[in-house]
């Protein structure tokens, strides 16, 4: 992840202290995030940069499913058993200061050593309790400074991002904020902003793009069975499948539409009756109404050579398609209902299907016969 990509949203420093953030971008499956209200000394990473020794550090760890873009996380009783609304925290308890505190969150190899800031929230704005310098973040752009030593602070702008990533995040730290200050626990009083009652539920968006939940192949009786859900869709126009016999080269076999913008899960399925021989690949082209298009992972389903002929149509007319897996080089023979040969044709190379123009033979039965390496036995053929 980088900066900006995951934004605070809330803080409390009243009542057991907590924290939001909002995810601008998917965050992976089992990702591991770090939030600290440790001061930075405003050296280089990697360079003396480093935390000081007193105070908290959390972690967070995911879950082994992937954060859609526009999710808000909401961190409570951050001062002792800390929760957590996705995934699991673990450390020590993070216990915010009403005043002169500044809250980080990053990414690195461990809990003391970051590789990228992901953004900060200061209730004093940012100094000697707390400085940007050498962290890669700016106040206003993507990170959050609120003067006036505020107890509680809660976003109170617009949750809509229509543009880029980075405007949304400069939407929320230069944005509106409500905040509220004085005696007592300010977080679950009569008077807005109260923690976590007023955090914003979600981000929406075509920033936001299409939340993909899952993409999955499984073999059936029927051919190939693609499913996939989505937990958001922002201007989705369609989803092509495409498929491919070696990861490499791709071919679309079906478009399905899109729900164009849509805040619901949403479950999607094709059945690919002619799957090839051996490993098919499968990925999913989605494409929005401006023509901005992404791909899913690749999936793969294997099917082993089988010793038949399938034959479709049957009963055929002009055409007949002939598969079979593995088809050698060799002859295919049509036999009459008497066992008299009615038409040969010769195969130069492997082929997994063939098509055969059968439009000169008279209704009735006949029996075709792939001869050669395959050495397939005869197969029935009704002609109409």
């Amino acid at each position: 992840m980088n900066e900006g990509e995951l934004m605070f949203v809330g803080f409390n420093a009243d009542g057991d202290d907590g924290f939001a953030v909002v995810a601008l971008v998917e965050i992976p499956a089992s990702s591991t995030i770090y939030f600290t209200d440790k001061e930075w000394n405003g050296m280089p990473i990697g360079a003396g940069g480093a935390f000081n020794s007193g105070e908290a550090v959390m972690t967070w760890s995911t879950g082994g499913s992937a954060i859609a873009a526009g999710t808000v996380v909401t961190f409570d009783q951050t001062s002792g058993a800390a929760t957590v609304t996705v995934g699991s925290v673990s450390g020590g308890g993070i216990n915010l200061a009403a005043g002169n505190e500044v809250l980080y969150a990053f990414v690195g190899f461990n809990s003391s050593t970051p590789t990228t800031f992901l953004s900060a929230i200061g209730n004093s704005g940012f100094g000697a309790n707390g400085t940007l310098d050498n962290t890669g973040l700016a106040a206003g752009v993507t990170a959050v400074s609120i003067s006036g030593s505020e107890d509680v602070m809660v976003y109170d702008g617009s949750t809509t991002c229509n543009t880029t990533v980075a405007d949304c995040a400069g939407q929320i730290a230069g944005g509106s904020w409500d905040t509220q200050d004085g005696t007592g626990d300010q977080s679950s009083d009569i008077s807005a902003p109260n923690f976590p009652a007023n955090v914003p539920a979600s981000f929406r968006g075509s920033a936001l793009p299409v939340d993909l939940l899952f993409f999955s192949v499984a073999k059936s009786k029927e051919g190939a069975l693609l499913s996939w859900a989505t937990a958001t869709e922002e201007n989705n126009h369609y989803f092509n499948i495409e498929r491919s016999n070696d990861a490499k080269t791709w071919a679309s076999i079906a478009r399905i539409e899109g729900a164009g913008t849509s805040y619901e899960t949403l479950d999607y399925s094709f059945l690919d009756k002619r799957p090839s021989s051996g490993t098919s690949y499968y990925r999913l082209k989605q494409t929005d109404y401006d023509g901005a298009f992404s791909y899913s992972d690749i999936e793969s389903v294997h099917y082993k050579p089988s010793k038949e002929l399938s034959l479709f149509p049957n009963p055929a007319t002009h055409e007949l398609w002939i598969r079979g897996e593995g088809l050698t080089p060799g002859q295919l023979q049509i036999f009459n209902a008497l066992g008299q040969l009615q038409r040969v044709k010769v195969l130069q190379g492997e082929y997994e299907e063939f098509q055969l123009d059968v439009s000169h033979l008279s209704r009735g039965m006949y029996f075709l016969k792939a001869k050669g390496v395959s050495d397939w036995p005869a197969s029935p053929i009704v002609i109409r």
